[in-house]
């Protein structure tokens, strides 16, 4: 895919709403090659940002996952 490779590495991490917490994203970010280029706070708002965009999706394609989405929202 074209874009920014935080793009992909936010969407892969909330692809499912299983262990969306801050421990788990701080870990994958940790072991990601590209982290250095982004700070902490920079993945934060990227993951919020993805997030918000789940919500959507969630609403109209697997409402069962809606609640958990919120949750970590």
């Amino acid at each position: 895919m074209i874009g920014p490779i935080v793009y992909d590495f936010t969407y892969a991490f909330c692809s499912s709403p299983d262990s969306l917490d801050i421990n788990t994203l701080m870990s994958l970010f940790e072991l990601w090659d590209g982290h250095t280029s982004f700070s902490k706070e920079q993945i934060i708002n990227e993951v919020i940002f993805q997030l918000y965009t789940r919500i959507g999706v969630c609403m109209k394609v697997h409402p069962h996952d809606l609640d958990d989405y919120l949750e970590a929202f």
